[in-house]
C-alpha cells in the first residue's frame, strides 16, 4: 500500500500529520541505477552442464534436509527428468517409507511405468494415489490411459469422467473418453466427447477426426465430411508447425525452464526453513534460465523488497507487467514502490492501469486517491475515487482513505463517518484510532 497522504492545508478540515502512515523514505539513485536483481549468474553453456548442476542443487538440498521427503522427492523429479529412471524410483520409495501418504510419489512412479507399458503396474500405484488423494488433477487421465491398456474400457471411461469433474477443462480426458465411446458402439457420447474437446480447444486435429468418426457411424455424412476437412486442413499446419519446431529445436533452450522450476521448488524450501539468502539465490537463476517465469520473479521481487532493496524489486515487477500485462497485483506493487520511491508521477500511472485491467477491484481506486491527497491535486477527484473504493469493497482501509479524503474535500460529517466505520471493522488499529478521536476533539 503507498504512504497515507499527508496533513491537508489548514483551510480545509485538518488531520494532524501524526496521525498519518508516513511515507518510506525515498532511496536515492544519486550514485547511479540500482544493481540488476538478476546479476551475478552466467547460466551453463551445454546441457550435460545444466543437468550437472541442477542434480548437485537438489542432492544438496536433500543433504541439508536429512530425512524430509520433500527434498528427497525433489532429487527424484530430477532424476526422472533426466532419464535415470531406476535412481528415480529408489528416491520416491525413500519418500514413501518417510511419509507413507505422499500421494506425488505414487503418482510419479505410476507414471514411468505408464510410459514403460507396465500397465497394471502403473494402474496399481495410480489407485494408490488416488486412495490418498481422490481430487488430484491428471491422475485418473493416466488411469484411464493405463485401464485401456488391460482393456478394461468401462472402469477407463469411469476414471476419465471423475477426471472432467475435477479439471472441466481436460481435454485430453475428452479426447480418450470419445475414443472409449466410440471403442464401446456409443457414437452420440463419443460425438459429445469428442465436442467438447473441440469446444475447449479449437485448433485440436484429434477432437476432428473422432467428431468425424463419430458422425459417420450416426449416418450425419454432411457433417462427418466438414469434420474430416477440419482435421486434414489442422493436421496439415501441425505438420509445418512440427518440422519448423524441429529445425530449431534447441535441447538447451528446452531444459532451462525446466531446471528453472527446480530452482524455484528449492527455493521455496530454504526460504521455508529460514534459509532466504539461499532462496534469493535459487530464484535469481530460475528467472536468468527462464525469462518467460512471472512467478519466480514475483517471489523474488517479494523477498527482495522485505530485505529493503526496493529498486532491485521495482525492475523485478516490471519485468512481470511485461509478461503478464494484466496482472493486478502487479501493477498494485509498482504502486506501492514508486509511490514508496517518492517516484509519485509512476505511482499514479501503475494505479491508473490497476484500474484499468480490474475495474471491479477496490485497490487501484484507494492507490490512486492516496497519490492525489499525497500530493494534494486532483481532490475532488481523490473523493470519487475513495468513494469508489468503499463501494466495491466497505472494508476498513477504504474507509480510512474515504477519511482523508472527506477531511481535504472540507466535509467534515463525511471524514467522521468513514473513520468511524474504519475503526468499528478494525479496533485494534492504533492510526484509525488516532485520527478517530483527532477528528472528535475538533467537533
Amino acid at each position: 500500500m503507498p504512504p497515507e497522504p499527508p496533513a491537508p492545508p489548514p483551510t480545509r478540515t485538518s488531520l494532524p500529520r501524526a496521525s498519518l502512515e508516513a511515507a518510506p523514505p525515498a532511496v536515492s539513485s544519486a550514485s547511479g541505477p540500482a544493481p540488476s536483481p538478476l546479476a551475478g549468474y552466467t547460466p551453463p553453456t551445454t546441457v550435460q552442464a545444466l543437468a550437472e548442476e541442477e542434480i548437485e542443487v537438489a542432492q544438496r538440498l536433500m543433504e541439508e534436509f536429512p530425512g524430509d521427503p520433500s527434498p528427497i522427492g525433489l532429487v527424484g523429479n530430477v532424476y526422472s527428468k533426466h532419464g535415470r529412471n531406476s535412481d528415480a524410483i529408489k528416491h520416491w520409495q525413500r519418500c514413501l517409507e518417510l511419509d507413507p501418504r505422499r500421494a506425488t510419489a505414487y503418482d510419479a512412479m505410476g507414471m514411468v511405468a505408464l510410459l514403460s507399458d507396465e500397465h497394471e503396474k502403473a494402474a496399481s500405484l495410480l489407485r494408490k494415489a488416488l486412495e490418498i488423494d481422490p481430487q488430484m488433477p491428471n491422475v485418473h487421465y493416466r488411469l484411464a490411459r493405463a485401464l485401456v491398456g488391460l482393456g478394461q474400457l468401462q472402469q477407463a471411461a469411469a476414471a476419465l469422467e471423475k477426471d472432467i469433474a475435477i479439471s472441466p477443462t481436460a481435454c485430453n480426458s475428452y479426447v480418450l473418453l470419445g475414443q472409449i465411446r466410440l471403442q464401446l458402439g456409443d457414437a452420440p457420447e463419443a460425438k459429445a466427447s469428442y465436442e467438447a474437446a473441440a469446444k475447449i480447444r479449437p485448433n485440436l486435429a484429434d477432437a476432428y477426426y473422432g467428431l468425424a468418426t463419430a458422425c459417420k457411424r450416426l449416418n450425419l455424412a454432411e457433417e462427418s465430411r466438414r469434420h474430416m476437412e477440419k482435421f486434414r486442413q489442422l493436421k496439415a499446419e501441425d505438420s509445418r508447425t512440427d518440422r519448423e519446431r524441429r529445425s530449431e529445436y534447441d535441447d538447451l533452450g528446452v531444459m532451462r525452464p525446466r531446471t528453472a522450476e527446480t530452482y524455484h521448488h528449492a527455493a521455496e524450501f530454504y526460504l521455508a526453513h529460514g534459509n532466504a539468502a539461499k532462496a534469493e539465490q535459487l530464484w535469481r537463476r530460475a528467472a536468468v534460465l527462464d525469462p518467460q517465469a512471472a512467478v519466480c520473479r514475483e517471489k523474488l521481487a517479494l523477498l527482495l523488497e522485505g530485505n529493503g532493496r526496493r529498486e532491485e524489486a521495482l525492475q523485478l515487477w516490471q519485468q512481470i507487467r511485461d509478461l503478464e500485462p494484466e496482472n493486478l497485483t502487479c501493477y498494485l506493487k509498482l504502486g506501492e514502490l514508486h509511490a514508496g520511491l517518492g517516484q509519485l508521477d509512476a505511482a499514479e500511472r501503475a494505479f491508473a492501469d490497476a484500474r484499468r485491467v480490474a475495474p471491479e477491484h477496490s485497490s487501484g481506486y484507494r492507490g490512486l486517491a492516496q497519490i492525489y491527497l499525497q500530493t494534494s491535486r486532483n481532490l475532488a477527484e481523490a473523493l470519487m475515487l475513495a468513494r469508489t473504493a468503499v463501494r466495491l469493497d466497505p472494508a476498513a482501509p477504504n474507509y480510512f482513505v474515504l477519511a482523508v479524503a472527506c477531511a481535504n474535500n472540507a466535509d467534515r460529517a463525511g471524514a467522521l463517518a468513514a473513520i468511524e466505520r474504519a475503526v468499528a471493522l478494525d479496533p485494534r488499529n492504533a492510526r484509525y484510532k488516532d485520527v478517530y478521536e483527532r477528528l472528535h476533539q475538533k467537533r
